[in-house]
């Protein structure tokens, strides 16, 4: 008895030792693990309200955070976000506020794709309302398949597609493009 009770300790160890390098979450998987704003549940690792600061290739500072976020523990690279909003630098010192409903981020190639929701505002005096977009972050990349809806300061932009370059230098716009300008009144209108 003194020989087998160590000898049946150290086999149910071994054998609880294979089944948690098998399937290491299948003991918490029931069950939520609060440690701190993280938590199990099922096979993702949930996070309240995270964030992710960074820099694109020229320099300038992006801020994104979400209200909760959920990362699948066998696709570590791709983190499923909710309640978004990130801030980014623009080239003349101003900045552009997105915000979403839903999104996506895949961290290895840095590119978040965001549905529902979506308004962008710029300190540069412009608005955009898009129901899905794709961001490559470090690039200042944006491009959107669905139709977006654009006001700025003096008109509007309506088209099917849209592509964004340089951080919001240069955009193109393509299919059933519509652009209504409000122009300033004639100098010589208050003249008469």
């Amino acid at each position: 008895l003194r020989r087998v009770l160590p000898v049946l300790a150290l086999g149910i160890l071994g054998i609880a030792g294979v089944i948690a390098w098998l399937d290491p979450f299948r003991i918490v998987r029931d069950f939520p693990l609060d440690v701190m704003k993280l938590s199990i549940q099922g096979n993702k690792l949930v996070m309240d309200a995270p964030k992710l600061s960074g820099f694109t290739k020229d320099g300038r500072n992006y801020n994104i955070t979400a209200t909760a976020a959920a990362q699948d523990l066998t696709k570590t690279n791709v983190i499923e976000l909710e309640g978004i909003k990130a801030n980014f630098a623009l080239t003349n010192n101003g900045l552009t506020e997105l915000t979403a409903v839903k999104g996506v981020y895949d961290a290895k190639g840095d590119i978040i794709r965001l549905t529902e929701g979506i308004v962008i505002r710029s300190t540069a005096g412009y608005e955009g309302r898009l129901k899905e977009a794709l961001i490559e972050v470090k690039r200042g990349y944006v491009i959107t398949e669905m139709p977006v809806d654009i006001s700025f300061n003096n008109g509007t932009i309506r088209a099917d597609r849209m592509e964004v370059f340089e951080n919001g230098a240069r955009a193109h716009f393509e299919g059933n493009v519509t652009m209504v300008m409000k122009l300033p009144p004639p100098e010589n209108a208050g003249q008469q």
